[in-house]
């Protein structure tokens, strides 16, 4: 299934071709369990890191319409209105539209301010 990754530390957006089930994105994510964020554009939602803050990130991003700075890697899938993920439809290009990476201290000042 398409999906778009977005690696915090390389600063890259890209696509990439995910297996079924939540064990290929987590091996997408390289984590342990993730959590959703909803919201985005024409049914997206965010997947990433659960635990991707308690490990002392370094790198950040923020998403346009989400108020916290974000740490590690994110997926971005589409959802269905059952709630089921589904290949995104977004292109590279809008979801980097929607992204700014931030420097660790950017992140720190940003979520000071929340």
């Amino acid at each position: 299934m398409r999906a778009i990754l977005i690696n915090a530390e390389t600063r890259e957006i890209k696509e990439i071709d995910l297996a079924e089930g939540y064990m290929a994105i987590n091996e997408a994510l390289g984590c342990r369990c993730f959590t959703m964020i909803g919201g985005l554009p024409n049914g997206h939602d965010l997947l990433l890191d659960d635990e991707g803050l308690l490990c002392g990130p370094k790198y950040f991003y923020k998403i346009k319409g989400y108020g916290a700075p974000l740490a590690t890697c994110g997926l971005i899938l589409a959802s269905t209105e059952e709630g089921e993920s589904v290949a995104a439809s977004l292109t590279v290009e809008e979801v980097k539209s929607l992204i700014t990476f931030l420097t660790l201290a950017e992140a720190r000042a940003m979520a000071r301010c929340e």
